[in-house]
């Protein structure tokens, strides 16, 4: 891909084990019985030290065994452990306001899914966690193909999963570069979109696999009067990807919360 000159970049780098508010058409939430419950090899909860937010470490990463989330709230924590966009969870108690430290150790080989029911377990057991998931049509983004169809390319087998964003400007407008390797669609597509919409991403393109692409595209809403140095995000997935976004209302799962406790069990 030929980029334009004249741009000052600043890297953003998105590298974490998960991406969130993505749902996949069928998949299923509801908390079903199992015979074991899957849990941490060890877990700490506290009160958060500071309010530096960020997490890091787990399935996926330079750091596989040892998962920590600073400063979260209990949304952050559902959010993460559903894998659901914050546009899914509802609830009458407050779960934004008090932050927690989180540091919890992971036997070795766990896989996303066995991470996602650790840390539903860690939420039932530490914050007294019951919850009831509904179905409501709720705005999302519905990805499909053009009618030329796709020009992604599939990830080659072992490739680490990157989503880089690079900024650059140019004629009083906002350009950015994604750098996108061993995504799902979707995941990579709603963290693009997190900065212009925070919704619900759902894949009805038929492509499940993971893929690497490059995508170059201006950021709407700037006050400029010269040209679009590129397109847009949405023409861009579409020009460059073969990838349509449609904004609709679609019957997704939602979490309802029915009991929670604002403070944790000791450690």
């Amino acid at each position: 891909m030929v980029l334009n000159s004249g741009f000052k970049w600043k890297q953003l780098a998105i590298t974490s084990f998960m991406l969130m508010g993505v749902i996949q058409p069928g998949c299923s939430l509801v908390l079903g019985q199992h015979a074991s419950v899957l849990r941490f090899d060890a877990a700490s909860v506290r009160l958060a030290e500071s309010d530096h937010w960020g997490f890091s470490g787990g399935p996926g990463t330079s750091a596989p065994t040892l998962f920590q989330y600073r400063s979260a709230t209990l949304r952050d924590l559902i959010r993460m452990a559903w894998n659901l966009d914050v546009s899914q969870i509802r609830s009458s108690v407050s779960i934004d306001t008090k932050h927690y430290d989180v540091i919890a150790r992971l036997p070795d080989n766990t896989g996303r899914d066995q991470f996602r029911e650790m840390l539903k377990a860690l939420l039932a057991e530490r914050f007294g966690l019951k919850m009831h998931i509904e179905t409501q049509n709720i705005p999302a983004y519905r990805l499909t193909l053009v009618k030329s169809g796709s020009k992604l390319l599939p990830s080659k087998e072992g490739t680490p999963p990157e989503l880089t964003v690079t900024v650059g400007f140019k004629d009083g407008y906002e350009v950015n570069r994604a750098i996108v390797k061993s995504q799902p669609l979707a995941d990579s597509v709603s963290r693009l979109l997190a900065r212009r919409d925070r919704l619900p991403v759902v894949n009805q393109t038929g492509l499940d696999g993971r893929y690497d692409y490059e995508l170059t595209f201006a950021r709407e809403g700037t006050d400029s009067d010269l040209p679009i140095p590129e397109p847009y995000l949405f023409a861009s997935l579409r020009e460059q990807l073969g990838v349509a976004v449609q904004k609709d209302r679609l019957p997704l799962p939602v979490i309802v919360i029915d009991a929670v406790n604002a403070m944790p069990t000791p450690d």
